[in-house]
């Protein structure tokens, strides 16, 4: 500034301190767990000024954080680093990881929130629809039901005969994320008497997979019976043997001779 009577131009000048909140809030941390795993979380804002105070919550309550950092940023103001670590606890299902960052002078809040899912265990199966005392017969169709319950995921379900896997089960996960179920339909057979069905449960929680076997008690009948001479062209006055033998069977067929209408030992 100047006018007639001043020979130097004046100057003056203010610096002007503008208060702004953070524009968001950023969680880095993992969204999957086992139960005793310990969890480490970060929380970022933007920049702001004055620094932003950072407040965890978890699962509705209020925890201090491992440690809280303010540092100056080259757009102005500062940015706030939060850290946390918690650990899962044996009844966590699902736990909600939330940041909030106060600006107390301006009565501003933001907030983030971050599910990390816990993956747990399914129910051990059961199998329903043939019990280890149930007699089958042949070409009989029959249907078994395995069932297992809760799991984190639910459950995925195997079927098998012996060691062979069976593809052909019908299998659905529902009850609102309660069970997993899973519908075998076979034919009976009578290479299934004395086998074991199983069902095995496993989800990304478990190292070995959760079992349960039936084993099957079939009756069939012999696929054949069979008469035999000795010697094949027996003379007249010549004594000869005949031997009769049946295919297998369960249970053990009784041979019965009959020689013009009568029974013969």
């Amino acid at each position: 500034a100047r006018n007639e009577m001043s020979v130097e131009t004046l100057n003056a000048e203010v610096t002007l301190a503008v208060q702004f909140a953070p524009d968001t809030v950023t969680i880095e941390g993992p969204t999957e767990a086992k139960v005793n795993d310990s969890l480490d979380f970060k929380c970022e804002t933007s920049n702001s000024n004055p620094p932003a105070t950072v407040q965890w919550v978890v699962d509705g309550r209020t925890v201090h954080a491992t440690f809280t950092h303010s540092a100056t940023s080259e757009n102005g103001g500062w940015i706030t680093t939060s850290e946390l670590s918690i650990s899962v606890n044996p009844n966590d299902r699902n736990k909600m990881i939330s940041c909030y960052a106060i600006n107390q002078e301006l009565g501003e809040t933001i907030q983030k929130a971050h599910m990390v899912s816990v993956l747990y265990p399914p129910g051990a199966p059961n199998i329903t629809g043939i019990g280890s005392d149930t007699v089958l017969i042949e070409d009989q169709v029959r249907r078994m039901t395995c069932i297992s319950m809760a799991g984190n995921p639910l459950a995925d379900l195997k079927w098998f005969r012996g060691e062979e896997e069976l593809t052909n089960a019908v299998t659905e996960k529902g009850g609102d994320g309660d069970y997993s179920k899973s519908d075998l339909e076979f034919s009976v057979s009578r290479k299934d008497n004395g086998q074991a069905y199983t069902c095995k449960a496993s989800n990304s929680a478990t190292s070995q997979p959760l079992v349960s076997s039936i084993p099957l008690q079939v009756l069939f009948k012999p696929a054949f019976v069979k008469i035999t001479v000795e010697p094949e062209e027996p003379k007249a006055g010549q004594k000869a043997i005949l031997t009769c033998e049946s295919g297998s069977s369960n249970p053990t067929s009784r041979i019965v001779w009959r020689y013009k209408n009568q029974h013969k030992a």
